[in-house]
């Protein structure tokens, strides 16, 4: 298996769709080779299935990792940020940054 479970790793591009053509039916029937249309079609549902679980995939893990972040940030809501033992602040607006460097807190 590839990444998110994709076991193949061709994957259906929007310019392969734009550039499909399907042999006419016949002199008698006009019309597209439908079994060349229903095997394409059948191609692109796949690859949509497969769009549709990484995206679910992706979407877990995405809410896994800030569930995670949010439990950090609370955990650590109330440490002490210290540079060398001293307590460090965000100072107030105005106020040059410790060492002085420059930027946002």
């Amino acid at each position: 298996m590839t990444e998110y479970g994709r076991r193949n790793a061709t994957r259906l591009g929007p310019d392969q769709v734009r550039r499909a053509r399907f042999a006419p039916a016949s002199r008698r029937r006009p019309g597209l080779e439908a079994e060349q249309v229903y095997a394409f079609l059948a191609m692109v549902a796949d690859e949509l299935g497969y769009l549709h679980r990484d995206l679910a995939v992706a979407r877990a893990e995405n809410e896994r990792i800030k569930k995670g972040l949010r439990a950090w940030q609370s955990q650590h809501a109330d440490c002490a940020v210290t540079v060398h033992g001293t307590p460090v602040t965000k100072p107030s607006v105005g106020r040059a940054r410790p060492h002085g460097r420059q930027g946002d807190w």
